[in-house]
């Protein structure tokens, strides 16, 4: 039944993605996160990524929660740069959520899913003014914070630090860059905002919950008083950066609490032969009352390693998540490995075949799978 679904969705899907405009592919996934300047870029410039995942989760603690899944996170980039630094940029999404836990440790789904709930909505919106060493933007944005997800290596890399991502805020912010000698390049960002509750966070194809001022949670206060702030840069070396960030995500409920966070992380490239790269990571994201849960605090700790050769990509990450809760089964700690391997065409294309184990919650589940990825430029 898994192949069949499997490779009716693929033959459905490749014409879609073949029509797009493409250009070479990259051996690292684009970044939609931290969307940078693009020196000598005028008028329309965006990119596609697409990335449909295929997997079955062939071991669950409940008979019924082995099932087999197919979901896409894709978004596209579209952005209109004029000759004077200024520029409008929108980042618009497709994404469902895997099967088992949902982000955030929803409850658990059961029953095979075929593009099941996949919203289609409007992540960014902002107006942007960028010059070589520093930027200012408004609108509605994701806020600069640690590590891009999609630089997390492994299939299931992203959708693991996407479990504790924060997006979809709207306010103003910016950010300055510069060269500190022996050191390297360095930037600062620095934004305010609040949970988006606006007609931007509508979708079509499937009807999410939206947020309303009533239904608290953090930054969902309508007023500035949410921020983040991030440092990152080069330590010495092209070879070595981090980043260090903090967050404060104010609400206005008498029964919850602000939530805050403290991001810092170390990434490291190094060139083995001119064929041959390896990628290496550690994160570490430390939550005070995580959803504005007073008694719910948890720190997600990650390593991850990734090497590049030729076409190929080997990858994957071990995240150990320690609750701090009063409730026994919240208060439990997890664990989430994962690992796969790739080929990435001339052509924009990319394929893995991998594997996730996740304990969360008491729970334990084992995916198997794979993941049919697009990028293209225009």
């Amino acid at each position: 039944m898994l192949k069949t679904i499997l490779l009716s969705s693929a033959l459905s899907i490749l014409p879609m993605v073949a029509n797009a405009q493409h250009a070479d592919h990259d051996a690292h996934d684009h970044h939609h996160h931290h969307q940078q300047h693009e020196e000598n870029k005028l008028g329309w410039v965006g990119h596609l990524d697409t990335r449909t995942y295929f997997t079955d989760i062939y071991s669950a603690e409940e008979k019924d929660e082995e099932i087999s899944d197919i979901f896409t996170h894709s978004h596209a980039d579209i952005g209109y740069y004029f000759n004077n630094g200024l520029s409008i940029q929108s980042s618009i999404l497709l994404e469902g959520d895997p099967a088992g836990h949902s982000h955030g440790g929803g409850a658990t789904r059961t029953g095979d899913r075929f593009f099941d709930d996949h919203p289609l909505f409007i992540e960014q919106l902002k107006l942007a003014y960028d010059t070589d060493n520093f930027g200012i933007y408004a609108g509605k944005f994701n806020p600069e914070i640690g590590k891009d997800v999609h630089d997390v290596q492994g299939w299931f890399g992203p959708l693991v630090f996407e479990e504790f991502d924060i997006r979809e805020r709207v306010g103003f912010g910016g950010y300055i860059n510069g060269d500190i000698e022996k050191i390297g390049q360095q930037r600062l960002d620095l934004s305010t905002f609040f949970a988006d509750t606006s007609f931007l966070s509508e979708s079509l194809l499937y009807d999410r919950d939206t947020l309303d001022k009533g239904d608290g949670g953090v930054a969902n206060t309508q007023d500035l008083s949410s921020f983040a702030l991030n440092l990152s840069g080069e330590l010495g070396s092209q070879y070595l950066s981090y980043y260090a960030g903090y967050v404060h995500q104010s609400t206005d409920l008498q029964t919850e609490d602000d939530e805050t966070r403290l991001v810092i992380g170390l990434d490291g490239h190094y060139d083995i032969t001119p064929e041959m790269e390896i990628n290496a990571m550690i994160d570490m994201t430390d939550i005070n009352h995580l959803g504005g849960e007073v008694d719910h605090d948890r720190t997600y700790s990650t390593i991850g390693l990734g090497i590049n050769y030729n076409h190929w990509v080997i990858g994957g990450t071990y995240t150990d998540v320690n609750n701090q809760s009063p409730d026994p089964t919240e208060g439990m700690d997890g664990r989430i490995t994962q690992f796969s391997v790739g080929y990435n065409f001339d052509n924009g294309f990319g394929i893995d075949v991998g594997h996730q184990t996740e304990n969360q919650e008491g729970e334990t589940s084992d995916r198997l799978g794979g993941l049919i990825r697009y990028h293209a430029d225009f």
